[in-house]
C-alpha cells in the first residue's frame, strides 16, 4: 500500500510545480501522467520549445499523435542540440519517445483521481546527421511546418498529428487530423516510427464516433465524470492553437 503510495506523491508534486508555474510545460516530465494533465495544452503547442525559440537556436522539433487521447497519445521529441551518434552536440540528434497508453492495472488505493495514461512507454534514440536529415527532409515534404489551419477543431478522442517547435530559429507549428486529404498524404509518420524503439504498436487512426459524445448518451453519474475528466476541444491559429475547451 505505502509502496503504491509514494510515487503517486511524486507525481503530484511534480505536477504541483507545473500547476504553479501556470500550466505550462518545462520540457520534460512526459511520461508522468501529473505533469501531462497539468501541462497537456502547452505541451501539444510546443510552448516550451517556441518560447525559446531565436535566432541561431538549435531546431528542435515536438510531434505528436493523439490517436485517441483515452487510450493511445505518442510524443516525440527532436533535439539537434543534443548529442547524436557520436557522443557530441550538433553531430547528429536525439530522439525522445513517450508512448501513453491505457491505464494499468487497477491501483488498490480508493484515491479519487483520474488514472488515464498511466501506461508509459519510453525511448530514447541517437539520431545520425543523415537520419535526422530524412525525418525533418519528410517534414518538410508534408508541409507541416506551418503556417497552422485557422480555425481547425481537433477533438481529444479523434486522431491528430501536430508538429510544433523551432526550426532554423523560427517558431513553427502545424496540425493535421483524420479524416482528410492532408493526413493520408503524410510521409513523415512511417518515417519516425522506424526510429520508435519503445515497442508499443502504432494504433490506427480513429474519427470521431457517436459512442464518443456523451452529452446526447450519458447513462450514468461515473461516465459523466470520466468525460469530463478527459475530453477537449482546441481551435488552432497560424502559430499555436488559440482556443481550448475543458480538459
Amino acid at each position: 500500500m505505502i509502496a503504491q503510495v509514494r510515487p503517486l506523491i511524486r507525481a503530484a508534486a511534480a505536477a504541483l510545480v507545473a500547476l504553479l508555474g501556470g500550466c505550462g510545460y518545462a520540457g520534460s516530465g512526459a511520461d508522468n501522467a501529473f505533469v501531462r494533465k497539468a501541462a497537456w495544452f502547452d505541451m501539444l503547442d510546443g510552448g516550451d520549445i517556441r518560447r525559446a525559440c531565436a535566432p541561431g537556436a538549435p531546431d528542435r522539433l515536438r510531434l505528436v499523435y493523439n490517436q485517441d487521447y483515452r487510450s493511445h497519445v505518442r510524443i516525440y521529441d527532436i533535439d539537434a542540440g543534443a548529442p547524436g551518434a557520436g557522443g557530441k552536440p550538433g553531430d547528429g540528434a536525439a530522439l525522445a519517445v513517450v508512448v501513453v497508453t491505457d491505464k494499468p492495472p487497477a491501483l488498490e488505493i480508493g484515491l479519487p483521481i483520474a488514472v488515464e495514461g498511466w501506461g508509459n512507454n519510453t525511448a530514447r534514440k541517437a539520431l545520425t546527421p543523415a537520419e535526422l536529415g530524412r525525418l525533418v527532409g519528410a517534414i518538410e515534404r508534408d508541409r507541416m511546418l506551418g503556417p497552422g489551419p485557422e480555425g481547425l477543431r481537433v477533438d481529444a478522442f479523434e486522431t491528430f498529428w501536430t508538429v510544433s517547435g523551432c526550426r532554423g530559429g523560427k517558431p513553427v507549428f502545424d496540425v493535421a487530423r483524420f479524416p482528410s486529404d492532408r493526413f493520408a498524404g503524410l510521409t513523415f509518420p512511417d518515417a519516425l516510427f522506424a526510429h520508435d524503439a519503445t515497442g508499443v504498436a502504432v494504433a490506427p487512426p480513429r474519427a470521431l464516433a457517436a459512442e464518443d459524445l456523451p452529452l446526447q448518451n450519458w447513462s450514468n453519474a461515473r461516465e459523466t465524470a470520466s468525460y469530463g475528466r478527459s475530453h477537449f476541444t482546441l481551435v488552432a491559429g497560424r502559430e499555436g492553437f488559440r482556443g481550448a475547451l475543458r480538459l
